[in-house]
């Protein structure tokens, strides 16, 4: 699966209730926030795996043909692509897709909004057959994110500063 910084993604955890185990990549580099992070993605059911470091374990979890979520919206500190986003290039990780290309995983573009308080809905998207050229795969991907921010703007939440090229 993967997702974006809108919504509430973290409402995926209620997909544990329907008996489907979600592995979960997460920055964790942050001291106190990482440690947060993993506390708090665990208590809900997600099994957490660092972003950094973390490759085996990737790697490893969809040789077994599990449920793996990552976000890919935000590029800080991640190696990224620029892609077509909002009329502009926007820097976009490129690990989800570098992986999904090599190893041929469909990637299932998920999207959780809230829509009053303590209610959400799921958007479950067409999944996305990896193409050789994963930047191909990655437009894909942001053409769908696009779509949900396009419609919920004040739901997709940028924690820090976005390089933007025009063109």
């Amino acid at each position: 699966m993967n997702t974006a910084h809108i919504g509430n993604w973290d409402a995926g955890s209620l997909f544990e209730h329907r008996g489907i185990k979600l592995k979960v990549v997460a920055n964790l580099d942050f001291p106190f926030a990482g440690h947060l992070i993993k506390l708090i993605r665990s208590r809900i059911g997600f099994d957490v795996i660092p972003a950094k470091g973390g490759l085996r374990e990737i790697i490893s979890s969809l040789k077994k043909n599990q449920i793996l979520c990552m976000l890919s919206d935000i590029a800080s500190n991640h190696p990224s692509e620029y892609i077509n986003f909002l009329n502009h290039k926007i820097p976009f990780p490129k690990a989800a897709f570098q992986i999904a290309s090599s190893r041929q995983c469909p990637i299932l573009p998920v999207f959780i909004i809230r829509k009053q308080p303590f209610s959400f809905d799921c958007y479950i998207e067409e999944y996305i057959k990896p193409k050789k050229d994963y930047k191909a795969t990655m437009q894909e991907w942001v053409n769908y994110f696009e779509k949900y921010v396009k419609t919920y703007p004040q739901q997709w939440y940028i924690f820090l500063p976005m390089e933007i090229k025009n063109g």
